[in-house]
């Protein structure tokens, strides 16, 4: 901080009679004007009355300079506190003690006179450099009393009040002296000064932030990336061009005016709109503006630009000159006047071409079609031409359309576009871009290519490659089906037979291997019949027969080979006959018992709960010819629509997983309503809804003999009597029923097998062995348990996947043997399930499916190996003992 120290003239006080001067708080009595050695002359002169008056005079005097002085002080005090500034007034001794302070004192070091008075001066007055916020080492009232004379601040200070609030002040300090020109104190006078500051620093910066912009902005008219200069004054005289102008008009402007920069030639219009534009205040922009140069600044002479002339003003809106700006365009008019010649030998090629070809701009709107277009749609230029797209397609054809336009690629879609016909034809749309040197896009060039025939033929060759596929899958499905059930009941059959070579096997036993042997026998017989009339219906050398038969015999018969199972699963099983159906028919009554036994035999197999109804009615065809129509109605599941449709091909089933719950070839219904349709008739779903059952119709003409007069059938059959048909019986009196009789619940006969084989054998190669059979073919659990408990295994049964899984999880197992094809869960469901499960045992596929596709497809989900129905007995126990420990 620099103080520089001043003289300054002060009033000299009359301090003539007075040797000292009180300077506290206030004046507290008169004046000394005497010390003890003038009071004895002066009691001297009490003594003399010639000097009584001579005191009275001084006394009086002294009294009117004690007035004065008291007047003065106060003078002084009522002064110091009304400016608007603090003043202090210190002591001259070195303590410099404060004997004075005025309110904006107080105000500005938050100290109270009473509380400050005869405090040091530093104490109060606390002042720091504002650069460093150090105390400052200058003392004003110090530097006064050494030098005894003015002092100001040059550099303001920063003062910091008692309760901590800060203020920039400048001071001054000034000494205090009596008439005789003695030191007496020091008065300090300092203001606050901060808004002062703060709005010379605020005006400061934006002093330094307009100086920033302009330079900024200065910097930017030169490096603008457009030729600019600015032109001021009616003469337009050139002040500023940035490089590109001064390159483009091929010479330095600055300073000129823009007549002498441009000769009349180049640019006789152009001086007109600049006059223009000053006069009027308003803007000028043209658009490809052409240009004559002079030839001698090595520029073409042809030259387009984008002329833009604005005019600027000053703060008060007085109009001081243009600014000027060019764009040139010449490569864009030259480009556009190219694509212009070029356009009509375009369209002079497009109107000879086959093809539709159309032009779009930029923005996609067609704005040509060729002769083409016109004749298939009767209209030349499309106002939408997505409005000629097919419904079907027209979202596609609208999305790429919309991406070619947003980037540029090029478009190939087919779409059908509807003629003046209202026929819709399939076209291959292709087009492209052409684009300007900058890569904008100037327009679309297209074509509309009829593909008609190229989809049909496609369309042909994916059906049928489709069929093929399908044909191949179905195929597949079917082999690996028909080798499940011929292979089933053939394992059961060689698995039989091998036990009956035991010569230990009882009479009672060997009695009921020989059942399972005839039960599995008569199944395989019937797969393979189904296969050789289905081949004969398909060849068509399939003979029909015509002789008489009993027709409600036959019924009868049929319905009672299904009493011994509608018992078992307590279902009802009732056959309706009308009473004109004919007792005599003349047909083929082997293939219709085929029919009805599988379709009677479905409706009982897919039945739970419920029953069976079968109504027979007749209806005259002609002389001697009826139609017969047969209608079984079950309560099972039913059927969703799509297994409707795909029920009476041949080798597919409504369920054609692994997980099936019911067994066949899927060849019954397709082969039922081959034989129905070479009878004359037909089968089809008359009736059917979603777990409420289904209705299959059947029916076939039947001639009826002359010789043997027909009688009225008024007969109901019953196969059960249960409560179910009972309730069925009161609402319907119609029919009469004829008893059957029942077997044992097919469970019960596999509980007694199973509890007859033995759990182990006293001594055998498989002893200690503990194995879960997860299979679902009762023949198949009793023969494999039978052929493992021999050997001394323990054989723990699941009779579906889900229970084998929850049964090897709780178990500990030597070997777990799965079948593929269960109920519920399929073997392929339940070896993930495990494996996800952390189950690490050994596990073996055990199916009847053979082929090697199926070996790598159990590998692969997860199995340890695969045994191969019919099994071999020795292969099946030595895979159990190698695991056995």
């Amino acid at each position: 901080m620099v103080r520089e120290g001043v003289h300054t003239e002060q009033k000299d006080f009359d301090m003539e009679k007075t040797e000292s001067f009180h300077h506290k708080n206030r004046f507290t009595g008169p004046f000394e004007v005497f010390d003890s050695d003038h009071l004895a002359p002066f009691t001297q002169a009490r003594q003399s009355e010639e000097s009584v008056g001579a005191l009275h005079e001084l006394i009086a005097s002294q009294a009117r300079l004690i007035e004065e002085l008291t007047a003065s002080k106060c003078w002084y005090e009522t002064t110091f506190k009304s400016i608007g500034d603090g003043v202090i007034a210190t002591s001259a001794d070195e303590s410099m003690t404060i004997e004075f302070m005025n309110q904006v004192a107080e105000e500005l070091t938050g100290w109270k006179f009473e509380e400050a008075c005869g405090k040091p001066v530093r104490d109060v007055f606390q002042i720091f450099e504002l650069d460093t916020l150090e105390p400052s080492t200058f003392n004003p009232v110090k530097h006064v009393l050494k030098a005894e004379c003015n002092i100001r601040l040059v550099d303001p200070v920063l003062l910091v009040s008692k309760d901590g609030n800060q203020y920039i002040i400048e001071d001054s300090a000034a000494p205090m002296l009596s008439a005789g020109r003695k030191l007496e104190g020091v008065v300090l006078i300092f203001r606050d000064a901060t808004e002062k500051f703060r709005l010379e620093d605020v005006q400061k910066k934006l002093l330094i932030n307009a100086e920033n912009a302009r330079q900024e902005l200065a910097a930017f008219f030169m490096q603008a990336p457009a030729p600019m200069a600015i032109l001021s004054g009616p003469d337009h005289v050139y002040t500023l061009a940035n490089p590109l102008y001064i390159d483009f008009i091929g010479r330095d402007p600055l300073g000129k005016p823009a007549r002498e920069v441009f000769n009349e030639a180049e640019g006789t219009a152009f001086f007109s709109k600049l006059d223009g534009v000053y006069k009027t205040g308003e803007p000028y922009i043209a658009k490809e503006l052409e240009l004559k140069r002079d030839l001698s600044i090595g520029r073409p002479n042809d030259l387009y630009v984008n002329i833009n002339c604005h005019p600027f003003r000053d703060l008060f809106g007085t109009l001081k000159g243009i600014l000027v700006f060019f764009q040139e365009v010449t490569d864009q008019v030259m480009a556009r006047n190219a694509i212009s010649e070029s356009e009509r030998y375009f369209r002079s090629l497009a109107e000879t071409l086959p093809q539709i070809i159309w032009t779009a701009d930029p923005r996609g709107v067609v704005n040509y079609t060729n002769g083409q277009w016109k004749e298939y749609a009767n209209v030349f230029y499309p106002a939408d031409w997505l409005s000629y797209v097919h419904k079907d397609d027209s979202s596609k054809a609208k999305q790429a359309w919309e991406h070619s336009i947003k980037t540029s690629n090029p478009l190939e879609v087919d779409v059908r576009l509807r003629s003046r016909t209202g026929v819709y034809r399939w076209f291959l749309l292709r087009a492209t871009p052409t684009k300007d040197k900058q890569g904008r896009v100037l327009n679309w060039c297209g074509s509309a290519t009829d593909i008609e025939e190229r989809k049909n033929a496609a369309k042909e060759l994916s059906d049928a490659k489709s069929e093929a596929e399908r044909a191949n899958a179905t195929k597949s499905a079917f082999l690996a089906n028909m080798s499940h059930e011929i292979r089933t009941p053939l394992g059961a059959i060689l698995g039989f037979t091998e036990l009956l070579r035991d010569p230990k096997t009882g009479e009672e036993e060997r009695q009921g291997y020989l059942d399972i042997i005839s039960r599995n026998g008569k199944a395989l017989t019937r797969v393979i019949d189904d296969i050789l009339d289905l081949s004969k219906v398909e060849a068509g050398h399939l003979a029909i027969e015509r002789m008489p038969f009993r027709l409600p015999d036959l019924l009868s018969e049929i319905t009672s080979l299904f009493s011994e199972t509608v018992k078992a699963k307590n279902l009802y099983l009732m056959l309706a006959i009308d009473h004109n159906v004919p007792t005599l028919a003349l047909s083929d009554p082997a293939r219709l018992r085929q029919i009805l036994i599988n379709i009677i035999g479905n409706a009982v197999k897919f039945t739970s709960s419920g029953g069976i109804k079968v109504h027979v009615a007749s209806q005259p065809t002609g002389p001697g010819k009826a139609r017969i129509t047969i209608a079984v109605s079950d309560t099972g599941p039913g059927l969703m629509r799509s297994q409707q449709k795909k029920l009476f091909q041949p080798f597919t089933q409504a369920d054609n997983t692994t997980t099936r719950k019911y067994g066949g070839t899927g060849l019954g219904l397709a082969l039922s309503r081959r034989l129905a349709q070479a009878m004359g008739g037909n089968i089809a779903i008359s009736e059917c809804k979603l777990r409420r059952g289904c209705t299959f119709q059947i029916t076939v003409e039947v001639g009826m003999p002359a010789s043997e007069p027909n009688r009225e059938v008024n007969e109901r059959v019953f196969v059960q009597d249960n409560e179910c048909v009972s309730e069925h019986m009161q609402d319907d009196d119609s029919a009469k029923f004829m008893n059957g009789t029942s077997v044992p619940d097919k469970d019960f006969h596999v509980a007694e097998d199973l509890k007859s084989v033995p759990e182990t054998a006293p001594f055998g190669t498989l002893s200690g062995s503990r194995v879960l059979l997860v299979e679902d073919a009762i023949d198949n659990q009793i023969l494999i348990k039978r052929i493992l408990a021999k050997r001394g295994a323990k054989v723990e049964v699941a009779n579906n996947g889900l229970e084998g899984v929850e049964k090897a999880l709780a178990g500990d197992y030597s070997i777990v043997l799965m079948d593929i094809q269960m109920p519920v869960m399929d073997g392929y469901q339940a070896i993930r399930k495990l494996r996800s499960l952390g189950y690490h045992g050994i596990v073996y596929a055990l199916t009847a499916h053979a082929m090697a596709e199926e070996r790598k497809k159990t590998h692969e989900a997860g199995y340890d190996g695969h045994l191969t129905k019919p099994l071999d007995t020795e292969t099946l126990v030595q895979t159990v003992r190698n695991y056995t420990a």
